[in-house]
């Protein structure tokens, strides 16, 4: 499991050559965020990010910047969350740009106590110079 996970996030954080349909790209993405977030790798889950990406938490709280969006998944981790699981509802493809909206799901384990939480996410994916995807953009609710 640990080597498909490395494979996962080596494919939508690496050179991509050639098209790659918008349908693939958002399922490795996903598949690459829920293993690193799972597995509590934040550096791993910061670096699926742009450099000046930004993401806005259920709070409104608005993250910028690779350190800071680490920083912010860490203490969601460090709080008890765990078994994130991603959903693609919709998904619009526009020259190097994706468009996602997706449910969301987890799990929060506090005091020996374990809750199911849920939502929607809506993110913007961009192709980089090397050809790989990373999140510019991120709207948790």
């Amino acid at each position: 499991m640990k080597n498909l996970a490395i494979i996962v996030l080596a494919a939508v954080a690496g050179p991509v050559s050639g098209d790659i349909a918008p349908e693939t790209v958002i399922a490795t993405s996903n598949a690459g965020w829920e293993s690193a977030f799972n597995s509590g790798d934040t550096a791993a889950l910061s670096r699926l990010y742009a450099a000046d990406a930004t993401v806005v938490a259920p709070s409104l709280e608005i993250v910028s910047e690779t350190a800071e969006i680490e920083k912010f998944w860490a203490a969601k981790f460090g709080a008890g969350v765990r078994d994130f699981q991603l959903d693609t509802i919709n998904l619009r493809a526009d020259g190097d740009r994706l468009y996602q909206t997706a449910a969301w799901s987890a799990n929060v384990s506090m005091a020996g106590h374990s809750h199911a939480i849920d939502g929607e996410m809506s993110s913007v994916l961009e192709r980089q110079a090397d050809g790989s995807w990373k999140i510019r953009a991120q709207n948790w609710h």
